[in-house]
């Protein structure tokens, strides 16, 4: 049995008797963004999903004929497809022990938001929890299924947006691209603002440097229009049920 077989039956027999509703076909320009964190057995906080509902979300979208694609690959697809865009924000090494080996089966890409001050350590957020190291990140990347995006070095803070100008989220900036250089011997263009807390004149000051896609925590689905993000939230209060609903606009 593969591990894609076994994940399907562990998926089946922990909602065993549960009706999915499939999610309708996307508009062309409507289509979920997925923001995932910790993945965790141990947390049950609202940024956390334990391993198997993980699974079970990651197996409805391979069933379903979903296509995973990074922001600059959305035109790329005939309308009639359905895309998703899959992102886990502050780098934590769960990622690794439990979602690279489900991307890597099912052919599934994803962007990793990592704050740069805590790469390697652990982000103390309800408990210490352990982060990926740059060397996981080069692994990670070399894969080809795995980008990396800025989700601030230092900044990381509530209320960021009114604790730090524009200059200083400059400077920051510069920091965290200078590191990827010299980690990983790449950049990126991708912001996953912290807390979800953005301005114009903060954003301004990415653009400047070269960023192009600007990720944010509000809750509904992208239309390719937007000039930010909207990211759908994925936790452990995300069922199956509910997830099928939630990806397609419908959380009721």
């Amino acid at each position: 049995m593969t591990r894609r077989d076994f994940l399907f039956t562990a998926a089946s027999w922990l909602f065993l008797g549960t009706r999915i509703r499939t999610a309708p076909a996307f508009e062309a320009l409507s289509i979920p963004v997925l923001m995932y964190h910790d993945i965790s057995n141990h947390y049950k906080d609202g940024y956390t999903v334990s391993p198997s509902l993980f699974y079970s979300h990651m197996e409805y979208l391979y069933q379903n004929s979903y296509i995973s694609v990074f922001p600059e690959e959305l035109n790329r697809f005939d309308k009639s497809r359905k895309l998703f865009m899959l992102t886990f924000d502050d780098g934590y090494l769960s990622f690794m022990d439990y979602a690279f080996p489900v991307l890597r089966d099912y052919g599934f890409k994803a962007i990793i938001n990592v704050i740069g001050a805590y790469v390697g350590s652990y982000y103390n957020f309800n408990g210490k929890r352990p982060t990926l190291s740059w060397d996981d990140y080069r692994f990670l990347i070399s894969s080809g299924l795995v980008r990396v995006g800025y989700h601030g070095y230092d900044i990381h803070v509530t209320n960021w947006v009114n604790r730090f100008t524009p200059e200083q989220l400059r400077l920051d900036s510069m920091k965290f691209l200078d590191k990827l250089n010299k980690e990983l011997g790449t950049s990126t263009d991708i912001f996953a603002a912290p807390y979800g807390q953005y301005s114009e004149r903060h954003l301004d000051v990415l653009r400047k440097l070269g960023f192009k896609y600007f990720f944010t925590s509000e809750e509904r689905l992208f239309g390719m229009t937007d000039m930010a993000i909207p990211r759908l939230n994925i936790n452990n209060s995300i069922d199956l049920v509910s997830f099928s609903q939630y990806i397609g606009g419908d959380r009721s």
